[in-house]
């Protein structure tokens, strides 16, 4: 089977420039301070100003190249919204400075706004009994536990502080954007409820992370919803991106544009049906979710990478547990075990 995907012959922007991907569609580069150490973010030209999709990570040196370029591009026209896929720092961190700019519309699914103003406004409680037992429940140190709490509410600091009211956007509504029609196409397991925009008419597709053309999307259990099985809702709405035309151009948040959209469809299942696989045969002997991050990564991982790791790893026994095909067991030490049935 045919996986590998193709790629244009467009250069990647510098910072701050901006490549036209089709009509009245730019490309843009933002630079964020981890890996991968960019994104990739739209200013879509309409009749009557500029909508962006997707802003970067809210820090000096991104807010200085949208000055750049809003001097160089919006003189004439204002930016009419910022339309946000979901609610990642390196996705929404300049939207409330940009909107505040411009007193522009904010466009966000209803469930990565909420999540996101529940998030972002830090953690106020003195008691944090419930982060430390989801991370005992991983199967982390004390001291592993302690160093994630305390980062905890870090990334709000990378967030400027969001608009106090927005635009909800639905799967299957549609954006009017220079007399073309986009389409909200809903997908899930990344973040709660990621919105990706279609053209059908130019044939593009911006997908924000929810298809990407090397990597796959991280899918994290988060201790939000610690039963959760974000892995199931990703695999699920995977399938509705095959209604999608294969020969789509594919314009993702981090690499390069991309066609070949079914195959990559298609590698992505492949390799969480390996992943899966692998976990089933390890957990025939009982194994903690921090100790099964070994059979999805094969470096040693650390800082945020940890971090989004270890969710990956407890992504995927929570998707064979919620399938039935491991079961799950606390020990004396308040540590869950997974094990093959």
């Amino acid at each position: 089977m045919k996986h590998s995907v193709s790629y244009t012959e467009l250069e990647a922007p510098e910072p701050g420039k901006l490549t036209e991907v089709g009509p009245g569609i730019f490309w843009i580069r933002m630079p964020v301070p981890f890996h991968p150490s960019h994104i990739n973010v739209f200013l879509l030209e309409d009749q009557r100003g500029w909508y962006i999709v997707d802003t970067g990570i809210g820090t000096g040196e991104t807010r200085e190249l949208w000055q750049q370029i809003c001097d160089d591009k919006m003189q004439d026209k204002p930016l009419l919204g910022v339309i946000a896929t979901h609610l990642h720092p390196d996705h929404i961190g300049l939207a409330g400075w940009l909107c505040d700019k411009w007193q522009a519309q904010f466009f966000m699914t209803q469930r990565e706004y909420l999540t996101a103003r529940a998030l972002f406004d830090g953690n106020k409680r003195e008691n944090n009994w419930e982060l430390t037992q989801f991370y005992q429940r991983c199967g982390l140190s004390s001291q592993q536990s302690d160093d994630f709490i305390s980062n905890t509410g870090s990334l709000a600091k990378i967030t400027s502080p969001l608009p106090i009211s927005y635009e909800r956007i639905e799967d299957g509504q549609t954006l009017e954007i220079n007399g073309q029609q986009w389409k909200i196409i809903v997908g899930y397991g990344h973040s709660p409820e990621h919105a990706c925009l279609y053209c059908e008419d130019l044939n593009i597709m911006i997908s924000g992370d929810q298809i990407l053309p090397k990597i796959s999307p991280n899918i994290s259990v988060q201790s939000l919803e610690p039963n959760h099985s974000p892995l199931t809702e990703y695999l699920t709405s995977m399938e509705k991106f095959y209604q999608v035309a294969e020969d789509c151009l594919v314009l993702p948040a981090h690499g390069d544009p991309f066609t070949g959209l079914h195959r990559r469809l298609d590698k992505l299942k492949f390799d969480h049906k390996n992943d899966l696989e692998l976990l089933v045969e390890t957990c025939k002997t009982p194994i903690k979710a921090v100790d099964s991050m070994t059979v999805l990564y094969k470096r040693e991982l650390k800082g945020i990478q940890f971090r989004l790791g270890l969710g990956e790893a407890l992504a995927h026994l929570n998707h064979l547990w919620s399938q039935g095909l491991i079961e799950r067991t606390l020990d004396d030490d308040g540590c869950y075990q997974y094990q093959t049935r």
